[in-house]
């Protein structure tokens, strides 16, 4: 587990966001905030990778509409 370090309203512009999944239901989902942070990060032109299970996070976000992908 990581301990976050800044809010996401604080966050500062990205060039990339990584977004590192876990063993699926293991944990807490992510929650509204954090992917409304993923939807705003893509809008803003960031990069966004999901990390193994990650991807699935970035699916519940939507920024993946319109894309093919593989996990």
């Amino acid at each position: 587990q990581i301990t976050p370090w800044e809010t996401f309203d604080a966050a500062e512009p990205f060039d990339y966001v990584v977004v590192v999944g876990g063993l699926l239901h293991s944990g807490p989902q992510a929650g509204p905030e954090t992917l409304g942070f993923i939807r705003n990060a893509a809008a803003a032109g960031a990069t966004v990778v999901g990390i193994c299970t990650g991807v699935f996070t970035l699916m519940r976000a939507g920024v993946l509409d319109g894309y093919r992908t593989c996990v």
